[in-house]
C-alpha cells in the first residue's frame, strides 16, 4: 500500500525506568500489561472522498449481474459459495464465485471493472466443479491468498497461488483432498493451537435423502475435517480433536473466536437439522483440544442453522451471533450472565411475513450504512424439500440498526431484493469507496454484485500486518474509540456468512466522526498495538514490529 508512516506510533526505547522489552504506560494504554504491549507503525492510504454523495439517498445500491451463467437447478447444493481477495497483487479486489461445473475468476481491471479470467485456472490440475464453500488465507507465509474449496460430492481442491494468481492444486500431494465422494461446506481458517500459523477446518454437512421426509432419518453427516498446520508447509488431519456430536453433525459453519478470554479460540458450529441430529454447538478449547460446553452458554440452539453472523451488536466486548433459519433467525447476544439469549423478536430482526423470505442462509453483521453500528444482511434461497412451502424465489434481507438498537428492514428501499435462491454471502468493499458492496451468488440464475453508493458519513478500513506464518493477523480484534463511543471487530478468514470468505481487512462506519482517538490491535498471539489520533475516510495498514 502507497501512504507514508503515522507520526503517532508507540516508542520502543528510551524512556528511564522501562525494560527494553516493554514499552512505556500512557494514558492510552493505562491497564495494558508492560509485557504485553508492542510497537507497531501505521501506514495511511489518503482520504478519500465522494464525488457525489447525494446520489446515495436514492440509489444505495445498484445491482449488477457478475455471471454470464444461469445457474444450476435450485435444489441441488453446489454453487453455493465466493470469496473476495486480492488474488494476483495489484492492490485489487478479486472475485471467486464457485458453480457447478467452473470456478468462476474474476480480477480487477485498471479501470476497477470486473474481468472473467478465463485461464485463471491453467495452473491447476482438474477442472473445479461442485464447488460449495471456499475461503482464502495466506497459510504459508509468503505474501499472497491461498485458497481452499469444499466440494459436494467430490475431493477437495486446495489452490497454492504463486503470487500473480495463478494457481497450483496441492491438496493430492498434502493429503488435503478428503474422501472422493465428501460433502463439505464451509472452509475456516484459524489458528487452534496457538503456534502462530493458520489450521484448516472444513465443516462437513452430508447427504440428505428427502425421500426419507423425516430428518432424524439422515445420517450420519459428513466428518468434519481438521487439518493442523505444521508450519513447514505440511498438514495433519487432526479431527477426531473436535468432539463426536458435532464430528458427524450437518455442520454448514464452523466459526473460532475467544469467548472465555483465555487466549484459546473456541469453536462454534451451525448445523442443519438441529432438532433432529446435533444443534448448534459451542465447544470449549482447552489448549488445544475441545471439550463440549453442554450448553451452560445457552449457545446450543436446536434449530436448522443455516449460517453465522458474528459482531458485537451490543458494545459489550462480547461476540453475539446471528443464525438464519427456516422461516425465522436467532439473534444470540450476550449478557453479563455469561449466558447468551434470543433478541431476534425483539430488536425486529425477522423475514418479512409476507415477502416470502423462507430459508436463510448466508448472514453478515456489518455496518452497511456508516453510521456506526452493526446492521444486518441475510440472503434467502429455495431448497427442495418434503418438510415445507417455500418459493422459487426469495427476496435476500437487509435490517438497519436505529440509535434504539430496534431493526428496520429496507431491502425493498435499498433494490436489494431480487428474488433468487441464494446461499453464499460476501460483504466488503470491492472498489475502495469506504461503502461495503455485496457479492451474492445464486443457484437460480447469475450471481449478483451490488455496488454500494458512497455517501458523506466517515469511515475507516483496516488491515494487518506482522511477522510470521500468519502475515494478516488472521484472528485480531481491533477496538477502536470516537468521542462517539467504541466498536470492535474481529478477522475471519472464513467461519462467516455460508461457504464463503472475505478479504484480510476490518471496516468500521464511523458516522460524522472524522478521527479515531485510539485504535488498539489484539494480535493473535494476545500481544496488543495502540495508536492515537487516526484520520477517518480513509484504509490504513498497521505494521507490528519484529
Amino acid at each position: 500500500m502507497r501512504g507514508f508512516l503515522h507520526s503517532g506510533w508507540l516508542l520502543l526505547t528510551g524512556t528511564i525506568g522501562c525494560d527494553p522489552g516493554e514499552l512505556p504506560e500512557t494514558p492510552v494504554t493505562a491497564g495494558i500489561p508492560p509485557h504485553l504491549l508492542v510497537p507497531a507503525t501505521l501506514e495511511e492510504g489518503g482520504l478519500v472522498t465522494c464525488a457525489d454523495p447525494s446520489r446515495r439517498a436514492t440509489e444505495p445500491l445498484v445491482a449488477t449481474p457478475g455471471s454470464p451463467l444461469q445457474g444450476e437447478p435450485v435444489y441441488r447444493a453446489h454453487g453455493a459459495g465466493a470469496v473476495v481477495g486480492d488474488f494476483n497483487g495489484d492492490d485489487q479486489m478479486d472475485i471467486l464465485v464457485l458453480s457447478d461445473e467452473v470456478a468462476e475468476f474474476y480480477v480487477a481491471g485498471v479501470g476497477g471493472e470486473l474481468l472473467r479470467m478465463h485461464d485463471g485456472w491453467t495452473d491447476s490440475t482438474a477442472p473445479i466443479g461442485r464447488g460449495f464453500g471456499t475461503s482464502a488465507a495466506d497459510y504459508d507465509g509468503d505474501g499472497d491468498l491461498d485458497i481452499y474449496i469444499a466440494r459436494y460430492g467430490r475431493e477437495n481442491v486446495f489452490l497454492q497461488n504463486d503470487g500473480a494468481g495463478f494457481f497450483t492444486d496441492v491438496a493430492p500431494e498434502l493429503g488435503m483432498t478428503g474422501p472422493a465422494e465428501g460433502r463439505h461446506s464451509s472452509v475456516t481458517w484459524a489458528d487452534i493451537d496457538n503456534d502462530g500459523d493458520l489450521d484448516l477446518t472444513v465443516a462437513g454437512h452430508g447427504f440428505v435423502d428427502e425421500r426419507l421426509g423425516d430428518a432424524s432419518m439422515f445420517g450420519p453427516g459428513e466428518r468434519t475435517l481438521l487439518y493442523r498446520n505444521e508450519g513447514d508447509g505440511t498438514f495433519t488431519e487432526v479431527g477426531d480433536l473436535i468432539p463426536e456430536p458435532i464430528h458427524y453433525a450437518f455442520s454448514f459453519t464452523a466459526t473460532y473466536l475467544d469467548l472465555d478470554g483465555d487466549g484459546w479460540r473456541d469453536l462454534y458450529m451451525a448445523n442443519d437439522f438441529g432438532s433432529a441430529h446435533s444443534p448448534a454447538y459451542l465447544a470449549w478449547n482447552r489448549q488445544g483440544t475441545f471439550v463440549l460446553d453442554d450448553n451452560a452458554a445457552a449457545l446450543d440452539v436446536h434449530i436448522s442453522a443455516m449460517g453465522t453472523g458474528v459482531g458485537d451488536f451490543n458494545g459489550d466486548g462480547q461476540w453475539d451471533f446471528l443464525l438464519p433459519a427456516w422461516g425465522y433467525m436467532n439473534f444470540m447476544l450476550s449478557t453479563e450472565s455469561g449466558v447468551w439469549f434470543d433478541y431476534a423478536d425483539a430488536v425486529g430482526l425477522v423475514p418479512a411475513a409476507e415477502g416470502n423470505q423462507k430459508v436463510g442462509w448466508g448472514a453478515e453483521l456489518a455496518d452497511v450504512d456508516n453510521d456506526a453500528d452493526l446492521d444486518a444482511v441475510v440472503v434467502f434461497g429455495y431448497i427442495q424439500t418434503r418438510t415445507g412451502n417455500n418459493s422459487l424465489g426469495q427476496p435476500n434481507g437487509i435490517w438497519l440498526q436505529g440509535d434504539d438498537g430496534l431493526m428496520t428492514q429496507v431491502s425493498r428501499e435499498w433494490g436489494f431484493d431480487h428474488r433468487g435462491s441464494a446461499r453464499g454471502l460476501v460483504v466488503a468493499d470491492l472498489n475502495d469507496d469506504g461503502y461495503l458492496d455485496m457479492v451474492v451468488p445464486d443457484l437460480a440464475g447469475p450471481s449478483m454484485l451490488y455496488y454500494a453508493t458512497c455517501g458523506d458519513r466517515s469511515w475507516l478500513k483496516i488491515r494487518l500486518d506482522q511477522p510470521g506464518m500468519n502475515p494478516d493477523a488472521i484472528g485480531a480484534r481491533v477496538k477502536i474509540t470516537t468521542d462517539g463511543g467504541v466498536q470492535e471487530r474481529m478477522l475471519f478468514a472464513g467461519g462467516t456468512s455460508l461457504a464463503s470468505g472475505g478479504p484480510p481487512e476490518l471496516h468500521f462506519g464511523l458516522g460524522d466522526h472524522e478521527v479515531v482517538e485510539t485504535l488498539q490491535v489484539s494480535w493473535p498471539d494476545g500481544k496488543i498495538s495502540v495508536l492515537e489520533d487516526v484520520a477517518a475516510s480513509q484504509t490504513v495498514e498497521i505494521h507490528r514490529a519484529p
